[in-house]
């Protein structure tokens, strides 16, 4: 048998000198390698959820994805568990394959590797595998360790191993049935066919980012940032009278656009770096006017108000509802709150500075009831007027931190801290 370790050799510069099999040929030529990524946990020590952390301009899920796939695996199997609809919601154009951990709660690591690496079987010739907690590697360190030769290849730094762990697909019967206490580093070990490691050129392909201090760390230093949620402004109703509109289109009135350039002045000189808005033309003007033509708008649909069935545009003062009430036919509370916090959660992990996000008062609403921890059934009786600042705080590793709500315009100080 051979030598239970090899290591593979690197020149002075980290660069990587290509493995070559005994027919001479490149290792790896031809070989499919698939991946895996384990992202099914709780993230109790982190104030957030993992996977979907900001990093490097996206999430910490998607980089993941991206990079492996840009290394060449395919396919890449991501298994997920706690909060699972949001990822799947979240990847559901990255072309990957989700299984389920569905005993997230209850089980280890070990056992959604198991699970990404029974849906690989048969699907290509070599299985990778990284937690979605450990993104610092680089295109090089995943090029040298799948085009290396070896039943499993694995990459250290100064002794210590690392991910990713890329092992033949033929082995992956034998590591789904161990049942040891050492895990999957256990289950290959027992294997007993080698183990060849490649020499990685730092620490990251073992830093795990378990705690808040571990991801500030990877990011390099704390960043905080203000996140301002605003309604639109006040609305040209036909006839004048108020009616209950949720996607129904109307624009401001003369009063709403004077509220709207209220908020340019407010915000002119806060270096604000992006301004997202609902479809809807009352907050694409209340957007409009607030970026003053020096930023251009991004349109989001998911930023939209919410349907009001029946209600739509009702009179208010002939409707005889509760605040707990849904509306008949309309969308709810929940889907609409699920479905803004998402896009808060994208707009956050695309950029990188302040920003502003307009949209409708219900779906504010909906979105402000969880963030202070109030009943989402009576989020409706929250304070939201035309051109309201909402204030958040914005951490790396930890969800928007409510700091003011409701705020009008004229009321709000020169600077917030």
């Amino acid at each position: 048998m051979r030598d239970l370790f090899k290591r593979i050799q690197v020149d002075e510069k980290g660069a990587f000198l290509n493995i070559i099999s005994e027919t001479g040929a490149k290792f790896g030529a031809g070989l499919k390698t698939g991946a895996v990524i384990t992202a099914a946990g709780l993230s109790s020590r982190m104030s957030d959820f993992k996977p979907l952390l900001p990093y490097k301009d996206t999430t910490m899920v998607r980089f993941l994805v991206s990079l492996l796939r840009d290394a060449g695996a395919a396919p890449v199997v991501v298994v997920v568990g706690y909060r699972g609809n949001e990822l799947r919601k979240h990847l559901e154009d990255m072309d990957v394959l989700l299984v389920e951990n569905p005993q997230y709660a209850e089980t280890e690591m070990f056992d959604s590797i198991k699970l990404g690496l029974q849906r690989l079987a048969g699907h290509c010739d070599r299985a990778a595998f990284v937690p979605v907690d450990v993104p610092d590697l680089s295109p090089a360190l995943l090029q040298r360790v799948f085009h290396t030769e070896g039943s499993i290849v694995r990459p250290v730094y100064h002794g210590r191993p690392g991910h990713p762990v890329v092992m033949d697909a033929a082995l992956i019967p034998e590591v789904c049935v161990y049942t040891g206490d050492r895990g999957f580093r256990g289950a290959l070990e027992s294997l007993g066919c080698g183990i060849t490691e490649v020499e990685a050129e730092n620490d990251g392909i073992y830093n795990d980012i378990d705690t808040i201090e571990d991801y500030q760390s990877l990011i390099g230093k704390e960043r905080t940032r203000t996140l301002y949620i605003v309604r639109h402004g006040a609305v040209e109703f036909p006839g004048g009278e108020k009616l209950c509109i949720g996607r129904t289109d109307l624009p401001l009135s003369k009063t709403g656009r004077r509220q709207a350039l209220q908020l340019q002045e407010y915000f002119h000189n806060k270096g604000i770096e992006a301004v997202y808005a609902s479809p809807l033309r009352r907050a694409r003007e209340t957007a409009q006017l607030i970026a003053g033509g020096d930023i251009a708008v991004r349109i989001r649909d998911d930023l939209t108000e919410m349907y009001m069935g029946s209600w739509e545009n009702q009179p208010l003062a002939s409707l005889q509802k509760k605040l707990e009430d849904e509306a008949p036919g309309g969308e709810t509370r929940y889907s609409a709150l699920l479905r803004f916090s998402e896009a808060v959660n994208q707009i956050i992990a695309e950029t990188s500075g302040d920003i502003v996000i307009v949209s409708h008062a219900g779906v504010i609403c909906a979105y402000l009831s969880e963030r202070m921890n109030t009943p989402l059934e009576t989020s409706r009786g929250l304070r939201q007027p035309y051109c309201g600042l909402n204030i958040f705080e914005v951490r790396i590793g930890s969800s928007p931190k409510l700091r003011e709500y409701g705020v009008r315009a004229n009321q709000v100080p020169e600077e917030t801290s």
